[in-house]
């Protein structure tokens, strides 16, 4: 089951071309990614599909799944200012914008909105733990990488956040915590839905985080 999952995980390229194909060659493709839809949770292939089809393109960056965050008339008339000096009004309006956003990536990958980053990481770390297999069958066949590319593969970015910074977001947790980690994590280069590390001053924790354009930042281990 791993190996057959495997191999198509590093042959995406008929996923993200499936709807290009012919009657025969989509018939094909439903059949051999059959055990994937099943593997992740999928009730059809085409919703398995669907589904890696963009969180491929989500990876490489030719997606965004609708308006980037900066560009949403909430974030641009409120990011930047305290959470504590929202008034109660624009704390919904903050609340309503991240849940909405979130819904709408939901709606696209075809999962439900509960099990929104639970779905994207199962994707994610499967895609991860099928790159290092690769790599493991290529150095057994003598194709070994270089040690810079293997400590590119291996590097994660830290982001400190002061005690200070926490408190303007509202605390631990909160949704402009999200908001504040995709933001910092957006300037110093780190792409959508790779992981860096968050060290939390106040809390003296350091946390794995990703981030999606649409719907900010997310922990994905404690």
């Amino acid at each position: 089951m791993k190996k057959t999952l495997l191999i198509g995980l590093l042959t995406l390229f008929p996923i993200m071309v499936f709807a290009q194909n012919s009657d025969a060659e989509k018939q094909q493709l439903l059949r051999e990614f059959k055990p994937y839809a099943t593997y992740f949770g999928f009730s059809g292939t085409e919703q398995y599909l669907n589904f890696a089809n963009k969180m491929e393109r989500l990876v490489v960056g030719s997606y965004t799944a609708g308006p980037a965050l900066e560009e949403d008339p909430v974030y641009i008339a409120l990011n930047g200012i305290p959470y504590h000096s929202l008034t109660a009004e624009q704390k919904q309006q903050v609340e309503t914008m991240m849940q909405t956003r979130r819904q709408h990536l939901a709606d696209v990958l075809g999962v439900p909105v509960e099990k929104l980053e639970a779905s994207m990481d199962a994707y994610l770390n499967y895609r991860d733990l099928a790159h290092s297999l690769y790599k493991l069958e290529q150095k057994k066949k003598g194709v070994v990488s270089t040690s810079a590319e293997d400590d590119e593969d291996e590097k994660t970015e830290v982001i400190e956040i002061k005690a200070r910074k926490l408190d303007d977001w509202g605390g631990y947790g909160s949704v402009w915590m999200s908001v504040g980690l995709r933001d910092i994590a957006m300037g110093m280069g780190i792409a959508p839905l790779v992981n860096f590390t968050v060290y939390f001053e106040s809390r003296g924790t350091t946390q794995v985080f990703r981030y999606s354009n649409t719907a900010g930042a997310y922990s994905i281990r404690p």
